[in-house]
């Protein structure tokens, strides 16, 4: 192999997520096509391609909902991602026909699948 051909991968360090942003669909499910002012959002979306090893809540796969303007934009091997801190993700999107995963105990995250009565 070629010294210039090395492949190398980014791993995020401590609670950091690497993922790869997600562009909204101009096509709506019945098949109109969208402006593309109609399709610019503030929140962006994308599904998780590492993690660091001090994750608790999101996985490799997960798709998640990330805050409009306080995300660190990189370029790695041509391509655009986003490295961001494990707590400034906002959500983690499920599809609901999916069973939810199980999420590791801890103190700052509340069990909302049973919650206090």
């Amino acid at each position: 192999m070629a010294a210039n051909s090395v492949r190398r991968l980014l791993v995020p360090l401590y609670d950091r997520v690497l993922i790869n942003p997600l562009k909204p669909s101009n096509t709506t499910t019945s098949g109109i096509v969208l402006p593309e002012s109609a399709t610019q959002s503030d929140t962006l979306t994308g599904e998780v391609i590492a993690v660091g090893k001090d994750n608790v809540a999101v996985t490799v796969g997960d798709t998640v909902l990330l805050p409009p303007h306080s995300t660190d934009n990189i370029q790695f091997n041509g391509k655009d991602y986003v490295l961001i801190a494990e707590q400034e993700i906002l959500g983690i999107l499920r599809d609901t026909d999916k069973p939810l995963k199980t999420v590791k105990k801890h103190s700052s995250i509340p069990d909302i699948e049973n919650p206090p009565s």
